[in-house]
């Protein structure tokens, strides 16, 4: 003789991924809507994951930034460091979020973050994510990428200032000598500066 508890697990299936069994029925988790007998995906965990992978990106390559300004801040980071920070970010962006949801989206923003960050070493060999470099440079502030880029192309720019001083002041130098030599100087430097250019 069978007793009903005996038949319901005979008849039992185990549950898809994303879903769990509640007094006999397939139930969903959060940010899952039940499809048949599976768990399909109701775009909540990635609109979510997506704007925490947005705000984590944003505050990491601004520190790096920071430090490409001359202005203290850090810019390696290691995971235990990213994945405090992914916490704080979902603590103030909860979107209605149950703890197997916040855990969904946290899985999802650091698989994200290491396919993003650079990944180095801090001076005790631990393995650290960094902002890309060419990334950093675009959170730059305007005035810090002014400066930025005149400090890499400097002799463009002396020449540039000797050229355009050159032609300003040619009334105020009594020595054509030095006007001769200034020329030559310009011939020589700054047009082959121009071609690679």
């Amino acid at each position: 003789m069978t007793t009903p508890t005996a038949r319901r697990a005979d008849s039992c299936q185990p549950c898809p991924q994303n879903g769990r069994c509640v007094d006999g029925q397939l139930e969903c988790v959060q940010g899952f809507k039940r499809y048949g007998g599976s768990c399909i995906e109701d775009g909540l965990l990635s609109q979510t994951a997506a704007k925490i992978s947005e705000l984590l990106q944003l505050r990491i390559c601004d520190q790096h930034a920071r430090t490409l300004c001359g202005q203290p801040a850090k810019i390696l980071f290691q995971k235990h460091d990213v994945s405090d920070t992914v916490d704080q970010l979902l603590s103030k962006n909860p979107a209605g979020l149950t703890e197997d949801g916040i855990q969904l989206v946290k899985a999802r923003v650091l698989d994200t973050a290491q396919g993003f960050f650079e990944t180095s070493f801090t001076s005790n060999q631990a393995e650290a994510f960094k902002c890309p470099e060419l990334v950093a440079e675009c959170h730059m502030p305007l005035t810090c990428q002014v400066r930025h880029w005149i400090s890499r192309n400097i002799i463009f720019v002396a020449s540039f200032s000797i050229l355009h001083c050159s032609g300003d002041c040619a009334p105020f130098t009594r020595d054509k000598h030095y006007q001769i030599e200034l020329r030559k100087y310009m011939n020589r430097c700054v047009k082959p500066l121009k071609i690679m250019l």
